[in-house]
């Protein structure tokens, strides 16, 4: 974290060179924001009253699938630690949780186990379907889907809008038509 921050810092700084400013402008491509976990963005206004789902991770969408589909598989956890962490931990009547903007997407969401549990678009689930897995608010996610044809699918964007242009919603959308029996 240390790092990126100072790739940042070095870029705005006056006289910063071309490959500096390039530096600076990739990182934040990539992440979109300061690292939520660093002990500076908790100076930023409103952190201390708002959630911060999730963590940040790295890897590629082949193992991220791989790795769902083991646990889904019961060859990661046994069976009843599966259960329990599909089984949601919302609270009857809570109310939508007090985000960072940049986090909109995950408001409504909510959460078992170590997994978040996704509302399937209703277009083709059945009503109240929840895939489980992990979002980002950037729009990548890796969830397991579950239907008459059940399927792992791991998104990786390299965008923080994938949620907010829609593109996310419509994958999710194909994977869960998919996974319900529907045309692909």
């Amino acid at each position: 974290v240390g790092e990126f921050l100072d790739v940042l810092e070095k870029a705005r700084l006056h006289g910063a060179t071309e490959e500096d400013k390039a530096d600076g402008e990739a990182f934040m491509s990539v992440h979109g924001y300061s690292h939520w976990l660093h002990p500076g963005a908790a100076q930023q206004d409103g952190f201390d009253s708002c959630l911060l789902p999730g963590v940040t991770a790295y890897s590629t969408a082949r193992r991220l699938a791989q790795l769902l589909l083991g646990v889904e598989r019961g060859e990661v956890l046994r069976p009843e630690t599966l259960a329990n962490m599909k089984r949601s931990r919302r609270v009857p009547g809570q109310r939508e949780a007090k985000l960072f903007a940049a986090h909109f997407s995950f408001k409504e969401n909510e959460w078992g186990l170590g997994a978040e549990l996704v509302k399937l678009p209703s277009e083709g689930s059945a009503e109240g379907a929840k895939a489980w897995g992990h979002t980002s608010s950037g729009g990548s996610f890796a969830l397991v889907v579950p239907g008459r044809r059940p399927v792992v699918a791991a998104v990786l964007l390299n965008r923080m809008d994938g949620w907010e242009r829609g593109l996310s919603k419509k994958l999710l959308g194909a994977v869960s038509k998919f996974a319900s029996g529907g045309a692909p």
